[in-house]
């Protein structure tokens, strides 16, 4: 693992993205650190980066939150541990960590909350892996919003 990779961040509002080194974080508490193969586009993605909706508290901002890839490295106290080399279906959103840049998916490494994080079938490429995790969480969040108990 090197000590530095590459990120499409957002300089400024409304700006471009560019290409740039960032320092290769190492995982917190409950944190697994993902090495990216394959991200979705989605159009908060594109909100974000025109209009910083949803919010981005800080730039420069790392965008982005479903992706696949391999766990690189879990940190401390992480209970559903799925070994460094498994491949992933991960939700990596910096705007559920406070917009942290560690935490956006649009570069080569990208921490997750570990109950984001599960296996990526065999059968499955990182390319349609990756399109799951915002899906599901939308299709959740209208079950309980419409009353529907997570247990059904």
């Amino acid at each position: 693992m090197s000590s530095t990779h590459q990120a499409a961040i957002i300089p400024q509002k409304g700006e471009r993205l560019s290409i740039e080194q960032r320092t290769t974080p190492e995982p917190g508490p409950g944190e697994i650190l993902i090495v990216i193969k394959a991200v979705a586009l989605n159009p908060v993605d594109y909100y974000q980066r025109d209009f910083g909706m949803p919010p981005i508290p800080s730039y420069p901002a790392v965008v982005g939150s479903d992706t696949a890839g391999i766990v690189s490295k879990s940190g401390p106290n992480v209970t559903s541990r799925p070994a460094p080399g498994t491949r992933v279906i991960a939700f990596a959103s910096s705007f559920y960590q406070a917009g942290s840049p560690d935490h956006g998916a649009f570069q080569q490494y990208a921490l997750a909350k570990s109950e984001g994080v599960i296996p990526l079938p065999d059968d499955l490429s990182f390319e349609q892996g990756a399109v799951f995790p915002l899906a599901v969480m939308t299709a959740l969040t209208a079950w309980t919003t419409i009353g529907i108990p997570l247990d059904t």
